[in-house]
């Protein structure tokens, strides 16, 4: 709270760290609160409660994450989207759009994202091994992230499915980028494979705005 008494403004980034939130209602520094989780299940009447004991106002990333919320309908709120970088021109993305692919081609497939339990990369690998085995051949997969932090499980699990179906030539494992632009360039179609809902959805958003399916 001290720390929020020597500025003129507190901007809280996440409703999972409560410190602000509870601060925010015994300081007289105004605060916002920037939501960009979508809670279900018992997170919901949890962090609804604990926003709403909070003296803040609320900037929520969609109308999605907004209605997740059992908030008070007076309580200041506005829904401000997350920015997507623009592909620019028509003649500029042109280059993007897919090219003629010939049906002995595999199709070319791409999972960007966090890599997590929750965004679905072991759910697409487990799908494609389901694959009859004459379409084994037809298609190349590339995921594109990192793991949060110390949390190497989700990764160490996709690395054990790759090696048990032995796809070395046809998953490969990309860092993140903060130019996903290439990656985009090269996909024919961009799967998100989410088990959890999506705030926002940037990936299915980013794929779009480079003109893929």
């Amino acid at each position: 709270m001290e720390r929020m008494r020597q500025h003129d403004l507190c901007l809280i980034n996440t409703v999972t760290v409560a410190d602000y939130l509870i601060a925010s209602r015994f300081s007289r520094t105004p605060a916002v609160v920037h939501v960009h989780e979508l809670v279900t299940g018992l997170e919901r009447p949890f962090y609804s409660v604990l926003l709403t004991f909070a003296n803040v106002a609320f900037v929520f990333i969609s109308g999605a994450v907004q209605r997740s919320f059992l908030v008070p309908p007076w309580r200041r709120a506005q829904i401000v989207h997350n920015g997507v970088p623009i592909v620019a021109s028509d003649t500029e993305r042109a280059p993007l759009l897919p090219t003629q692919v010939r049906a002995e081609d595999p199709v070319r497939l791409l999972v960007i994202g966090r890599i997590s339990h929750r965004k679905g990369q072991r759910l697409v690998l487990e799908a494609l091994a389901r694959l009859p085995a004459h379409l084994q051949d037809r298609w190349h997969l590339r995921i594109v992230g990192d793991v949060y932090g110390d949390d190497v499980a989700p990764r160490s699990e996709l690395l054990e499915v790759i090696e048990r179906n032995r796809w070395h030539d046809k998953v490969d494992l990309a860092p993140f980028t903060p130019d996903p632009s290439p990656h985009y360039a090269w996909a024919q179609l961009v799967i998100v494979p989410s088990s959890r809902p999506e705030p926002f959805g940037l990936t299915a958003v980013e794929a779009m705005a480079h003109g893929r399916a």
